[in-house]
């Protein structure tokens, strides 16, 4: 069976979570809240570019992934002359 690649709604919604965590635990160290957001944006980094290098990682994955079950999927090639 081919598994899908992981849902990219999902992984928008990982980043959410993850920045808005930051930004509460800025906010309980006493930063006020606009700040807190900002500094747990920066510190999370270049969100498009995280996206770009989580897909990167997915693909090939996914390639392999479905190489694998190519050739289990094939039974293997016996030559009628042996």
């Amino acid at each position: 069976m081919i598994r899908r690649t992981p849902d990219l709604d999902e992984l928008d919604r990982e980043i959410r979570d993850h920045i808005e965590e930051e930004t509460l635990d800025n906010i309980a160290r006493g930063m006020p809240a606009e700040d807190a957001r900002a500094a747990a944006i920066k510190k999370f980094g270049n969100v498009t570019r995280v996206k770009e290098d989580v897909r990167g990682v997915w693909i090939p994955g996914w390639m392999d992934q479905l190489r694998q079950d190519a050739r289990d999927a094939i039974p293997p090639f016996r030559s009628p002359l042996s």
